[in-house]
């Protein structure tokens, strides 16, 4: 005999997006088969960067559409990529 672990979800129809998942999961025939497939899809294809890999990426960004020169020329002591990585992660981290 095949023994079945259960998960109840509390999905609040205030909030928009559990009220989407909701009707989303809802409107399936197999609804177990569909939540397994969906949360299966996206372990495998979540995407995780690193604050060092963020920055590195944020940096060449930076540098390929000059900002740094124009900042530069504007207030020489902006002109360090970090400090400006900094500032735009800070930005991130706060929202």
């Amino acid at each position: 005999m095949e023994r079945y672990n259960r998960i109840n979800l509390a999905l609040l129809k205030t909030a928009d997006d559990d009220l989407e998942v909701f009707d989303i999961i809802n409107s399936q025939r197999n609804k177990t088969e569909y939540v397994v497939k969906a949360v299966k899809f996206y372990e495998a294809n979540k995407l995780e960067v690193s604050r060092k890999e963020l920055v590195s990426i944020v940096e060449e960004a930076i540098r390929n559409i000059g900002i740094v020169q124009t900042m530069a020329e504007v207030n020489p002591e902006v002109a360090d990529v970090s400090d400006i990585t900094d500032e735009i992660l800070n930005c991130f981290d706060n929202l």
